[in-house]
């Protein structure tokens, strides 16, 4: 078996000749073949072996694999990996994924002539990096704890000289702050962007994040100043991380949506 029969199939002689491929799709977009059976019979891993052995003594190479395949091949994630449409060996698959652009073609219509009325169109058709800066991707986005924490205005903690039964006193306060840096240093990158969401309606850290403290148990955020409300009657930080939790993930069903 040949660097060449890896991509065209190669024989299997059980008294008949068969053909059997390891990779299908299209050229450039090649991926392995989902057969049990190959599996079964380590033939990817034979195949494996004969690709090193050739790079190593300067035989053919194997072109026309998926950037996807090889991207995971080398040790990247599958969620970070870019997959194309042609991708998908499947013809009525991709069908149905193409279908996914044709529901919306209104939608995008109407979103095209709205950028047109700013008068910025032109600009974005001819630079293709204006595209980029337009819609940029939200994994590009900056959700990293230091940057959350850096456009954060922070309460000051007054002093309890004053006899005003309303103000909190400044370890309350200095508590909740507490609290809440240590959430966002833990916090993952999905429960940023879902804080983020609930704090602002926006997934990217505005350039002012209010805090404020409020007497009560739950959060509350105005998205139209960026004020995050901190409850004062959380006393523990396990109890202020659950409660958190809950609120944030009630973003998805509130704003932007109708």
């Amino acid at each position: 078996m040949t660097i060449e029969k890896l991509r065209t199939g190669f024989s299997l002689n059980f008294g008949v000749a068969d053909i059997t491929l390891l990779f299908e799709g299209e050229q450039d977009h090649l991926v392995p073949c989902c057969s049990q059976t190959l599996l079964d019979s380590d033939l990817f891993v034979v195949a494996g072996r004969m690709i090193g052995h050739s790079f190593l003594h300067g035989g053919p190479l194997l072109p026309g694999i998926s950037p996807a395949i090889i991207h995971v091949l080398v040790g990247g994630a599958i969620e970070t990996a870019e997959i194309h449409l042609k991708d998908c060996p499947d013809l009525d698959q991709r069908h149905t994924i193409q279908l996914v652009l044709y529901r919306t073609k209104c939608q995008v219509k109407q979103l095209r002539c709205g950028i047109k009325e700013t008068k910025i169109w032109p600009f974005i058709t001819e630079r293709e990096d204006a595209v980029k800066v337009l819609f940029p991707r939200a994994s590009d986005a900056e959700y990293g704890p230091e940057v959350i924490l850096q456009h954060i205005v922070w309460p000051v903690a007054e002093s309890d000289d004053d006899d005003d039964d309303d103000r909190l006193r400044p370890e309350v306060v200095t508590r909740q702050i507490q609290f809440l840096r240590e959430y966002i240093q833990k916090a993952t990158t999905d429960q940023l962007q879902k804080l983020l969401t609930f704090w602002t309606g926006w997934e990217v850290p505005s350039k002012s994040l209010q805090v404020k403290i409020w007497r009560g148990r739950f959060f509350k955020a105005s998205t139209c100043s960026r004020t995050l409300m901190l409850p004062a009657d959380i006393l523990t930080m396990g109890d202020f991380t659950s409660t958190l939790h809950a609120c944030a993930n009630t973003a998805s069903t509130g704003f932007g949506l109708v």
